[in-house]
């Protein structure tokens, strides 16, 4: 999609119209790395999605920094495209980056045994429920 916006000149409907494509098809392809965390990690989705998320706001920042030196005060087509063939670049070398060193089993740092073990099932979960509910009930007996 962006080889096409690159090349499709000053006809402003096509434009637009490939750009809406483009965003449709990059969410589409994200949300399968979005997930990617709960499948890795998943005491520690959170944590590896904030970090993620963190890294992805800084290049925020950088990339139009980027798009301006290319650019460099000349709105060309030609400067344009140069700036859509950088992108074209980018996101060829992490899609096969992620297609080779992604994964989706359980990594062994998910539980730190030995040190705690953050998994809880859901009887646990009850359990804990039950008992500050118990608490509640004595506290709210003995002030009342």
């Amino acid at each position: 999609m962006l080889l096409w916006l690159a090349y499709s000149g000053c006809h402003s409907v096509l434009v637009v119209s490939l750009m809406c494509v483009a965003l449709f098809c990059n969410g589409a392809v994200t949300i399968s790395t979005l997930t990617n965390h709960t499948d890795i990690a998943p005491n520690f989705a959170g944590t590896t999605f904030g970090i993620d998320q963190t890294l992805t706001s800084i290049l925020s920042f950088i990339v139009p920094v980027v798009v301006g030196v290319l650019i460099d005060g000349q709105q060309t087509l030609g400067n344009w495209r140069n700036a859509f063939w950088t992108c074209v670049a980018m996101y060829t070398l992490t899609t096969i980056f992620y297609l080779f060193f992604a994964s989706i089993s359980v990594q062994p740092w998910n539980s730190l045994r030995g040190t705690w073990d953050v998994t809880i099932t859901h009887q646990d979960s009850v359990e804990k429920f039950n008992d500050n509910e118990e608490e509640t009930n004595t506290l709210q007996t003995s002030v009342g």
